[in-house]
Order: structure tokens, then C-alpha cells, then sequence
């Protein structure tokens, strides 16, 4: 076994965890098992368990205060529809 594996493997599940944690974040209904079925491909068992953990996330994420530059809440003014009126 290369000795670049563990590295390899550890950074692969950080990403399949993020890549989790956003798909819970982007939904707009309750996460349910079968939608975590459906969409990773695990057992009804591993459903429940990372959907408690998907959850949990979720609300943690929803609570943290994130702070935000002015300039992105500043609407993007467009020259040629300001010239055209």
C-alpha cells in the first residue's frame, strides 16, 4: 500500500462529506430517508443515521452568523439600460 493512501482516502471523505452537507442544505422540504436513499445509494439503515447527522448539521449551519460584505448586498447597476432611459 502506497504510503500516500491514508492522505488519499481521508481527503476523499472530507469532500464526500461536504458534498453531503451542501445536498442537505440545498433542500427545500425536511430531509427524508428515501430522499437520501435515492440520491447516495446506501441502505435504509445508513439513511437514518446520516439523516439525523444531516440534520443536526443543517440546523447548525442556519444559525451561524456569517458575516457578509456591503458590496455584495449593493445591487449591480447596468451602464446601457442607464443611458437608454
Amino acid at each position: 500500500m502506497d504510503a500516500r493512501a491514508p492522505k488519499a482516502y481521508a481527503e476523499h471523505t472530507h469532500y464526500a462529506l461536504v458534498d453531503r452537507i451542501l445536498w442537505a442544505m440545498a433542500q427545500r422540504n425536511p430531509l427524508t430517508w428515501p430522499a437520501i436513499v435515492e440520491r447516495f445509494g446506501v441502505s435504509r439503515s445508513t439513511a437514518y443515521r446520516w439523516l439525523t447527522v444531516l440534520e443536526d448539521a443543517r440546523q447548525r449551519v442556519q444559525l451561524m452568523d456569517i458575516p457578509r460584505r456591503s458590496g455584495l448586498r449593493t445591487p449591480v447597476r447596468d451602464d446601457a439600460r442607464v443611458i437608454a432611459q
